[in-house]
């Protein structure tokens, strides 16, 4: 079986994750494009 997912099932993973989110966050709020859209 291949499990892709587990990958990202790290406490570092995780963690920057929840930071690049609020990145993206400050950036929008800012009047600035995301750092990490998605299009």
């Amino acid at each position: 079986f291949l499990l892709p997912h587990i990958g990202s099932a790290t406490v570092e993973t995780r963690s920057g994750m929840g930071l690049q989110a609020l990145d993206n966050l400050d950036a929008y709020f800012a009047g600035h494009p995301p750092p990490n859209r998605l299009v």
